[in-house]
């Protein structure tokens, strides 16, 4: 595989407007939180599904604790949820031991701010607005995302 990549990079790949994560554990595994189902370790290819995967170097990683965090979470019944069980917050959890996710804080903070327009507006349409402010602040979000390279595995 690519030599390049490192026990916990974080892994990105194209899924809509969306952006979904990974952590790289090397020997060509990925650990992500799959909406359809729970956390899975799987082959980069598969995770890949043919789609370009982007790589955010995670340089100082402590292997230890990323061993650690996931023996615990393997351990664990984590079934995926969108709000603060997603794929990126699992992936920051093991990386950085913070579960977060900047696309679903993005998405929230574009919907309040279109909340508020179409409110001030008394729009008949503020549900569409809400929406589409969430999609668009998790789209910019992943727009100002810098990767350190890109792999495709094609």
């Amino acid at each position: 595989m690519n030599i390049k990549l490192k026990t916990g990079d974080l892994l990105y790949r194209s899924k809509g407007f969306v952006e979904h994560a990974g952590v790289y554990l090397g020997n060509d595994k990925v650990i992500h939180n799959k909406p359809d189902g729970n956390v899975e370790i799987t082959h980069i290819n598969q995770y890949s599904k043919g789609k370009t995967v982007k790589v955010v170097e995670v340089n100082n990683c402590n292997i230890e604790d990323l061993k650690n965090r996931l023996y615990q979470l393997l351990r664990s019944d984590v079934r995926y949820r969108l709000t603060h069980q997603n794929c990126e917050h699992i992936a920051n959890l093991l990386v950085r031991g913070r579960a977060y996710s900047p696309q679903i804080r993005s998405a929230i903070i574009g919907a309040l701010i279109a909340a508020l327009v179409a409110s001030g507006r008394s729009s008949q349409y503020w549900f569409f607005a809400v929406v589409a402010g969430g999609i668009l602040g998790c789209v910019i979000t992943n727009l100002a995302r810098e990767y350190d390279y890109k792999l495709d595995l094609n």
